[in-house]
């Protein structure tokens, strides 16, 4: 038996209200209409609201002071706004009283048809405890200043209000422009919220506009480095935010922030991370999250300050700098496809890399170094010398485990395992990376699992 879905629709518009009573009704949906907010609240008790439509702007109570009276009584039945205004402010406190939703006139009657389905949705988490509801796991945050979409935006945009509530402040489709963002700025908002689907879909659209962005010669260069510091801390914060614990978290993020703005400043270095990104953007997202994971491990290990993390974070950035060398297409292969001069080619990108890199002027010396050094290991079984430990750059000891998780991680077997299942995963390679770092890497993780604490 299907349940009737009664919806009280608000509205001093008598035909207004007619057409959409006719439109919902041959939807299936129950109307019982109002011709103002005081008639609405004598019939608040008549029936089970699967939905309230209402109109913002009537006389006597408003739609806003209609939407706080029922919510002052406890009530929690999703709101829709009809609304002649686009104001993002008004919208702002709405969604704080717990809107569901805003349509501006004139409106297809498919707009409001979609809002009523999404309601099905709403009573369903409104209807919870907090204590049952936990959606921080649903969303990934970008930072208001960092947010990169055009006028016409591609994805919902929500603001968070607690750990169990978030707003829905914009539509797919909807205009969020510069002054509407300025505006929500002005009330102290500093991050917007996508779903975590449409987060990632966001990432690969502006890694996508930077490859574009980073060739065009008529854009100032502050600005392609502005935006490509803003898609990298969104790319590493992404990937790994959630497993890695907070503190040390926020420390490997500043070392990477620190790192592309010395990068940006320095015309020589930014030519080189513009070259890799053009040989491929796959790398330098490799990169990134090797640099995130490698200044997580030297901060975890204690043996390195904010100013020697840097180095570990630009020599991470830039390990692989030498496969842009190879012959086209040969870094894409796997070593066991590759037949044996194939293989000694790839072998030499350490050389030809840290060779590159030496070039640069008043490049520290650590960085070439550990760019030689980040595959060999510590039994001598690496490349391109067969070196042991003793003589393995230290930071190269780094690279060499971050640079294992973060490829470990990237294969299509392991495509959906958490970073404790990746840890794991290394924990067995003691022979080959260093073991020490191995075990501060093993710190990092938020999760407590003992056998990812077992001593070594």
């Amino acid at each position: 038996m299907s349940i009737t879905k009664n919806i009280l629709l608000i509205d001093d518009n008598t035909d207004l209200r007619s057409v959409i009573s006719v439109n919902l009704e041959s939807q299936g949906y129950n109307i019982i209409q109002a011709g103002d907010g005081a008639e609405a609240l004598n019939k608040l008790d008549q029936e089970k609201w699967y939905c309230i439509v209402c109109d913002l702007m009537m006389p006597h109570i408003t739609g806003m002071m209609f939407l706080k009276i029922i919510r002052e009584r406890g009530l929690k039945i999703p709101v829709i706004f009809i609304t002649g205004l686009n104001n993002i402010i008004e919208k702002e406190e709405a969604f704080k009283l717990g809107a569901q939703a805003f349509i501006t006139k004139p409106f297809e009657n498919n707009e409001l048809y979609q809002k009523l389905i999404d309601a099905e949705s709403y009573n369903k988490i409104v209807n919870r405890s907090e204590n049952e509801i936990e959606l921080d796991d649903y969303y990934c945050k970008v930072h208001i200043d960092e947010f990169v979409m055009g006028k016409k935006i591609l994805f919902p945009v929500f603001l968070k209000l607690s750990s169990s509530k978030f707003i829905k402040i914009a539509h797919s489709g909807e205009d969020l422009d510069q002054t509407k963002i300025d505006n929500i700025k002005k009330h102290g908002v500093e991050y917007f919220y996508l779903e975590n689907s449409d987060y990632h879909n966001y990432l690969k659209r502006n890694i996508s506009v930077a490859r574009s962005l980073l060739s065009f010669r008529e854009i100032k260069d502050e600005k392609k480095r502005d935006f490509f510091i803003s898609i990298s801390k969104n790319i590493v914060e992404y990937e790994f935010q959630r497993e890695i614990n907070p503190e040390t978290m926020a420390m490997s993020l500043f070392a990477i922030h620190n790192t592309l703005i010395f990068v940006s400043a320095k015309k020589d270095f930014f030519k080189a991370l513009q070259a890799l990104h053009e040989f491929s953007a796959t790398v330098v997202e490799h990169s990134l999250l090797v640099s995130l994971l490698a200044s997580a491990i030297a901060l975890q290990s204690e043996e390195f300050n904010n100013k020697t993390v840097l180095s570990v974070s630009l020599a991470a950035l830039f390990h692989d700098f030498g496969l842009k060398e190879l012959p086209k297409g040969l870094a894409d292969k796997s070593l066991n496809k590759m037949s044996t001069e194939e293989i000694q080619l790839f072998k030499s990108h350490p050389q030809l890399g840290s060779q590159l890199m030496a070039s640069i002027k008043k490049i520290p010396e650590v960085i070439p170094q550990a760019i030689l050094h980040h595959h060999e290991h510590s039994d001598g079984s690496g490349y391109p010398f067969g070196i042991g430990r003793i003589k393995i750059h230290p930071i190269a000891r780094i690279l060499a485990v971050a640079d294992h998780l973060a490829s470990t991680w990237s294969l299509p077997e392991n495509k959906d395992e958490s970073f404790k299942a990746i840890l794991l995963l290394i924990k067995d390679k003691q022979e080959i990376l260093d073991k020490d770092y191995i075990k501060f890497a093993l710190e990092l993780t938020t999760n407590s699992d003992p056998l990812l604490k077992t001593k070594f």
